[in-house]
């Protein structure tokens, strides 16, 4: 019975042996998988910040400031690697972070046999490659990841992380791991690093975990200490206590329940640190990753996280930014600005997001701050977070699409102002001309309309120019080389500004042709000398220049108006008084001037808006008030050179032919007929195309030209004179208007096959167009 009962007990002693030694195992097992998994996520997350860092060093945005600013930081988090290097296309180191501790290493090659294997994978692979294990140049075992960058299929070079095996060990293996386990990491067969903190380990308890992916070989390795005499021979009391075979199973299941749940305990709460690492590790890529400031505070306002955004904006280190509040970083009126804002979010919590205007090292800046309360487990608010945006350059881009669209709102509003007094100029200066014939020469009545005529010829300048500026103005663009069309004005620009200006000119050499009505150039340059001159009333010097240049997208998205192309760049430079920056805003606007009164319409500069948009260009002004102005105009590019043909006209007012009008104002259509018949043309006349439409279809009524309003209701005249050319295919056309633009070709830049006269116009200029039109 004893001999029995004591096998029972060996069998009962061993089984519990085996038992522990199993549990010991799974144990040893569970967190060898466990910490090679925080291992294998620490090293993943930090291949993942390389190849963030490999994607902006490869669009553009990562200089050589920010990479050391933004690693440095990151390894100061990441106590496990040495430095982050950065290595060109040619393999040799040209940034490494943190400089201070690795600056030996700047300017070397990559010649040890396992960097420069990896890298070479990793630049053919385009993937991230680990390296084996080797001694660093800082005599420490290491191993390194490399990750290539590349922009499009250009090799730009390499990321590489650099770890230390001991600080891997030393950062994340726990306390309670560290007392279980004699914890090592090996590769190759050695030993790279060890923690080893008491005892003999147990070589029957051994399991081994890879960390690093493919034949990298970073193997970690966990043994059991053994367990010491004391805690045997408690055991073994225990178990002698177990005197019946039922009191010692009952024990036996006892134990395994608790070892069970023991276990399940161990897991959640080893599956609890993984996520909770894992969830740091996203956190804090995500804040370092965006290009938004990010930070949160207590609830006195100081700061307790911030990221790489707002380190630079204050240009301090996060270290110094971290425990401070706003009055270390701000002026005092944006300080408390933002104190009441988050006094006010914290007293009446919720997310809120508005506009903010911050002093920051790129100057005053707009920010779309978002804003809410940080609550601990009873929903009390013991801080807040914020989330902030430059939108400065979007404020700017906003405000510049507004000025646009009101410049092209004031410029149809002066179009048609223009049109309707061109209309009333028309009669005023025809009958004026008409009467002027009739009245003896030299008679008062004769100088009487001598002044009608001539106030009416000053009116039609100012409606020359509203249709310039609303870029309605008929015009003749011929092909032109702005050095060749200055020659004159070289000659001629010193009487107008004045003998103590000094006035140079730079021309270019081989300058592109660009497409520009002459006379439209001569009143750009009149009006940006003029405001020159008035600019430098004590004297000062006036710079012309010319130069071919090339606009890209990227001078496009901060010039709205502005079209990527080749240009020939006309700039006007002045040492005058300048341009204060509010009157920036409004100096292309009619009408308005800061001149005296009596010294200026308003209209100069207004003028050359609409001169240099008709012909699809753009302008760009710089000023510095007491410095002086720089006014830039970009014309396009002549690509193709027509051969023009010019026509010289006798200046003969004697006329012969038949001229068919077709004008719906009767007031202009009298004055028209009786201009015409002093001239000497036959006229019949058509108060609306359809009548017009019905005289040219009788082929026995003789027409040699149909002089045609543009604007008339029902049907306008160009498509009255589509209509009529059916029949009478060959038929000369001559249009007037007060202006052109709705029908005819873009921004009223008339065709090479159609004649226009300007409404208002004088006998001659009527009889010279009625010439050239049945001449061509």
């Amino acid at each position: 019975m004893l001999a029995a009962f004591l096998l029972l007990f060996g069998a009962v002693l061993w089984l519990t042996h085996q038992i522990s030694v199993q549990s010991q195992r799974k144990e040893l097992v569970s967190g060898g998988e466990s910490l090679g998994e925080t291992v294998r996520l620490r090293l993943k997350g930090n291949a993942d910040y390389l190849l963030l860092l490999a994607q902006q060093r490869g669009d553009g945005t990562l200089d050589a400031r920010s990479f050391q600013e933004r690693a440095s930081q990151y390894v100061r988090f990441h106590p496990e690697m040495i430095n982050i290097t950065w290595v060109d296309a040619d393999f040799v180191i040209r940034g490494v972070a943190p400089l201070a501790e690795n600056r030996q290493i700047m300017g070397l090659k990559l010649t040890l046999p396992e960097p420069k294997r990896v890298s070479d994978l990793a630049m053919r692979t385009r993937q991230p490659v680990y390296t084996r294990p080797f001694e660093a140049i800082q005599g420490k075992p290491s191993f390194e990841v490399w990750v290539p960058v590349y922009r499009g299929d250009t090799f730009l070079g390499l990321f590489g992380g650099v770890y230390s095996c001991e600080r891997i060990l030393k950062e994340l293996v726990s306390q309670e791991q560290g007392r279980q386990y004699q914890i090592s990491l090996i590769g190759a067969g050695a030993l790279l690093a060890e923690l080893s903190s008491r005892g003999e380990a147990d070589e029957g308890l051994v399991h081994r975990v890879e960390v690093t992916p493919g034949d990298s070989g970073v193997t970690l390795r966990l043994k059991k200490y053994r367990q010491g005499g004391q805690d045997w021979r408690l055991l073994v009391l225990e178990l002698s206590c177990l005197a019946l075979v039922l009191a010692m199973s009952l024990a036996m299941w006892n134990l395994k329940r608790e070892v069970a749940a023991r276990k399940r305990t161990e897991d959640a709460l080893r599956a609890s640190q993984a996520g909770l690492v894992r969830q740091k590790m996203l956190l804090d890529n995500i804040i370092e990753g965006t290009t938004d400031a990010v930070f949160a505070k207590d609830t006195a306002g100081r700061y307790l996280i911030v990221n790489h955004e707002v380190a630079r904006m204050y240009n301090r280190p996060a270290e110094e930014i971290i425990g401070r509040d706003d009055t270390h970083f701000l002026p005092a009126d944006e300080v408390q600005l933002q104190m009441e804002a988050d006094r006010d979010l914290i007293a009446q919590p919720g997310t809120r997001t508005r506009e903010e205007s911050l002093t920051t090292i790129d100057g005053r800046r707009i920010f779309l701050a978002t804003k809410g309360p940080i609550n601990d487990e009873q929903g009390t608010v013991i801080g807040l977070f914020g989330i902030s945006r430059d939108i400065t350059e979007q404020r700017r881009l906003e405000e510049q699409l507004r000025q646009s669209l009101k410049m092209e709102s004031i410029g149809r509003l002066a179009g048609g102002v223009a049109h309707d007094f061109n209309n009333k100029l028309t009669i005023i200066l025809g009958y004026a001309e008409l009467s002027r014939l009739a009245a003896p020469e030299g008679s008062k009545l004769w100088h009487n309309l001598n002044g009608i005529i001539t106030a009416a010829g000053h009116s039609r300048e100012i409606t020359a120019q509203l249709l310039a500026f609303s870029r309605q103005q008929a015009i003749s663009p011929r092909p032109l080389n702005l050095n060749h069309a200055l020659a004159d004005t070289r000659r001629m620009l010193p009487r107008l500004i004045g003998e103590d200006i000094v006035l140079t000119f730079d021309l270019a050499d081989d300058l592109w042709q660009v497409t520009l009505d002459s006379t439209q150039l001569d009143q750009i340059v009149m009006n940006l000398a003029v405001n020159a001159r008035d600019a430098m009333p004590a004297g000062g010097r006036l710079t012309i220049s010319t130069a071919n240049t090339a606009v890209d997208r990227i001078y496009c998205n901060n010039h709205l108006d502005a079209k990527p192309g080749d240009y020939v760049r006309l700039t006007f430079s002045d040492t005058g008084h300048g341009i204060e920056r509010e009157q920036l805003k409004h100096i292309f606007e009619p009408f308005y001037t800061t001149k005296e009164i009596g010294k200026g319409t308003g209209l100069g500069l207004a003028t050359i808006y609409g001169i240099v948009t008709q012909n699809n260009g753009f302008i760009n002004v710089y000023s510095e008030p007491d410095y002086g102005s720089v006014f830039s105009i970009f014309l396009p590019r002549l690509e193709i050179l027509p051969d023009p043909e010019v026509r010289e006209h006798p200046a003969s007012l004697s006329g012969s032919g038949t001229v068919l009008l077709v004008e719906d104002d009767e007031t202009v259509r009298g004055m028209t007929v009786m201009m015409l018949e002093e001239l000497g043309y036959a006229v019949r006349v058509a108060s609306n195309p359809d009548e017009a439409i019905r005289i040219c279809g009788d082929q026995a009524v003789p027409v040699d030209i149909v002089l045609s309003d543009v604007i008339m209701p029902e049907m306008n005249g160009k498509d009255m004179i589509d209509r009529i050319k059916i029949f009478r295919p060959g038929i000369k056309v001559l249009y007037m208007s007060g202006y052109s633009f709705e029908v005819f070709s873009n921004k009223g830049v008339m065709g090479a096959d159609m004649s226009f006269i300007q409404k208002p116009f004088d006998m001659a200029m009527l009889h010279r167009m009625i010439s050239e039109t049945i001449d061509t």
